[in-house]
């Protein structure tokens, strides 16, 4: 699908194919290139989903594009509509509620119950599912931060 094109685009000279097939390996650079092109593109779906995006502080851009990313974020979440209208409060309250697309809330639910048996700790960072459901907390975080600046009237 879409990946094709991308290598297509991106480099012209490397057979997505074999790649796929793990017949050839992408270099550092060409691995590279790839990333800088998927984060602009997810940047891009961030601002058009947050209009305001880069009115905001660096950390919360972040967090709002790795959403997108994740597909954490859709247009129909009251996370994304609260976040729109500035309710940094709501987005806060609302954020570990679940609205998240692939049943990530039970997911967190699960990552918790590990984490207050002391087993989540020390589990690797680049592990996709203890990685996924760790930014919840991180989301929630930010989101809070903003909250708050938002009753000192500072957003």
């Amino acid at each position: 699908g879409d990946s094709k094109k991308v290598f297509a685009e991106i480099l012209p000279d490397v057979n997505w194919q074999d790649v796929y097939d793990v017949r050839v390996k992408l270099t550092d650079e060409q691995a590279e290139k790839l990333y800088r092109h998927d984060l602009k593109s997810h940047r891009r779906r961030a601002i058009e989903m947050f209009p305001d995006m880069e009115s905001y502080p660096a950390n919360v851009q972040y967090m709002l594009t790795d959403g997108v990313f994740q597909g954490f974020f859709l247009d129909s979440h009251n996370t994304v509509d609260a976040i729109r209208k500035g309710d940094w409060c709501r987005a806060a309250r609302n954020v570990l509620k679940g609205s998240s697309p692939r049943g990530y809330r039970e997911d967190y639910d699960r990552y918790l119950t590990a984490k207050e048996k002391g087993i989540a700790e020390g589990k690797d960072p680049s592990d996709s599912y203890w990685s996924t459901v760790a930014r919840y907390e991180q989301r929630q975080a930010i989101l809070q931060e903003m909250c708050d600046a938002s009753r000192k009237g500072r957003r």
